[in-house]
């Protein structure tokens, strides 16, 4: 018998939620000219074309007439009636399309597909159908060979997939708000939808990553060892690196923690990045900045991923004026605030925050002038 390659068979969604491993009997013998060059890409309408073509009828058994006649034309009736004859062949499907067949929860039963027989299944198609709810459960009957899962612009609000052989997932165009996926996905393609947060902490062989059109404000991607590409919106802000805990990052992206006379190299000790296609730089005022010069109020720390990019802005306290030391003109530019009489970004107004207690009062100003007269040793 000649060995078959690389087969793609495409069947319709009543045959994959009703069958069963092994095959009863052959109810039309030759099912296989029903099939483009022996097997190919079929779907359920042209079989039932060609299942009731007289002449197919007369060169095979009589039953073959018996599910035409007793199925009234009815194209499912007729299917099922002969889904038998396709039994032999399902260890020869490669990938399964019900794209655009309408198909609904109910329909579907929760989508608990039994996909016995079905060893080479390496890609399955559910885009753009009515499914809610979807839930991928890992039984006896599911291959191991299932790779790639497409459930594109349908309705759903929760995915949960237990099946740890995915490597392909999109997801996109969906109504999710809640997601769970095995970790050795490579592509996840979760974008437009509803999530508010995606914890990636499990998925290091992530490679391609899409979250766009979601309402993810914060996305950490320091775990992801692998990821080449990600597309996201403006609004999600993305966290490529780790910080160690002497440094404190706040919710504005402000590094604090600093002290007057740290070098840009004792920070990037202090800060890992675990994929080397993500690229760190450090300016100040628009210049990159060397590993030997001082961090100041104001030096930015950017982190990117291609086009994709996050800023994170350093605050040293007693540095108002962004120089990297502490003179009468940080004291009078810290009055002047006080006063009201100028306006300061917030990570100056961090910087001149001695005492820590979250607002700029007369003590500040009085510390600062004395550390810059020499009067005390430390803004501790």
């Amino acid at each position: 018998m000649k060995k078959v390659v690389g087969i793609v068979l495409v069947i319709s969604s009543c045959l994959l939620f009703n069958m069963g491993l092994k095959a009863e009997g052959m109810i039309c013998y030759g099912i296989e000219s029903l099939l483009p060059g022996g097997l190919g890409t079929i779907d359920r309408s042209e079989v039932v074309r060609q299942l009731m073509k007289s002449e197919y009828m007369n060169a095979h058994h009589s039953s073959c007439q018996h599910c035409n006649n007793s199925c009234n034309g009815d194209e499912g009736c007729i299917f099922e009636c002969h889904k038998n004859e396709l039994l032999p062949y399902l260890s020869l499907i490669t990938e399964l399309n019900h794209s655009e067949k309408n198909i609904a929860n109910s329909e579907a039963n929760g989508i608990f597909f039994n996909w016995s027989g079905l060893n080479w299944l390496r890609s399955v198609d559910l885009s753009n159908n009515q499914l809610t709810d979807y839930y991928l459960a890992p039984s006896p009957s599911t291959p191991d060979s299932l790779r790639r899962l497409i459930v594109k612009n349908n309705k759903l609000r929760k995915f949960s997939s237990g099946y740890y052989g995915l490597e392909y997932l999109d997801l996109s165009y969906n109504q999710l708000s809640e997601f769970k996926a095995p970790s050795k996905l490579s592509t996840l393609l979760i974008n437009n939808n509803q999530l508010t947060n995606l914890d990636l902490t499990k998925y290091t062989n992530l490679k391609t990553l899409a979250v766009e059109g979601n309402n993810i404000s914060n996305l950490d991607v320091s775990d992801l060892t692998s990821l080449t590409n990600l597309t996201k919106d403006a609004k999600t802000f993305v966290k490529f690196a780790k910080f160690n805990s002497s440094l404190k990052v706040n919710g504005n992206h402000q590094i604090e923690g600093n002290k007057l006379g740290t070098k840009i190299s004792t920070v990037k000790s202090l800060i890992t990045v675990n994929n080397n296609r993500y690229k760190t730089t450090y300016t100040n005022k628009g210049q990159t900045v060397s590993d030997n010069s001082n961090v100041t109020t104001g030096t930015i720390l950017i982190t990117s991923l291609g086009d994709v990019s996050s800023e994170y802005k350093f605050v040293v306290v007693g540095d108002i004026t962004g120089t990297g030391d502490v003179n009468v003109a940080d004291v009078a530019r810290l009055y002047q605030y006080y006063k009201k009489k100028v306006d300061m970004e917030s990570e100056f107004i961090l910087a001149g925050d001695v005492a820590k207690d979250g607002k700029i009062e007369i003590n500040d100003i009085s510390k600062l002038y004395q550390y810059s007269k020499n009067k005390i040793d430390s803004l501790e």
